[in-house]
């Protein structure tokens, strides 16, 4: 008889934490929806040139997932169009740190230390995507201009060059 009473007891309990399961199954579907909404909304503000309603809509997606690596990326972009660099680098900076192998994170942070004139962790983080991806363009432009902004003529020939002839050879 306890044995039978164990038995129904181990079956509720298995059946309770199966539901359970299930509805964080379904929690977990509704979330990513949301993100994937919200980030929708953002994109679509951002090219009709709204900014502020994309920032809206791109914050309230790091506030259901604050590891979402497209969340920073667009984030950072925004912020670059309301003219925020220390902003967008903050975002970007974090971007990096979530998503180490992320090289439209990467190509964007650097863009935003050209601009402040800070080559050496311009050329850091070029030089890390160009371990991974040697022939990415964008990637070759900038670490010429790098090179070129700090007086080294030869590699920024070198580098320009590279990138010019890879896109060249991509639109083949």
């Amino acid at each position: 008889m306890k044995l039978i009473k164990y038995f129904l007891i181990f079956s509720i309990l298995c059946t309770s934490i199966t539901v359970a399961q299930e509805l964080t199954k379904e929690e977990k579907r509704a979330k990513r929806k949301q993100i994937r909404l919200y980030l929708k909304k953002s994109r679509s503000y951002f090219d009709a040139q709204q900014v502020d309603s994309a920032y809206i809509y791109i914050d309230s997606l790091l506030l259901f997932d604050s590891k979402n690596v497209d969340g920073f990326y667009y984030k950072g972009l925004i912020e670059l169009k309301k003219n925020d660099t220390t902003k967008a680098d903050s975002t970007l900076t974090q971007g990096v740190a979530l998503a180490p192998l992320s090289t439209r994170i990467k190509i964007l942070l650097a863009r935003i230390k050209i601009e402040k004139k800070d080559y050496i962790q311009a050329s850091e983080l070029l030089d890390a995507i160009l371990r991974i991806k040697p022939n990415e363009a964008e990637t070759l432009y900038l670490r010429g201009l790098t090179y070129l902004y700090q007086n080294d003529t030869t590699n920024a020939l070198e580098y320009l060059q590279n990138g010019l002839e890879t896109a060249l050879n991509k639109g083949n």
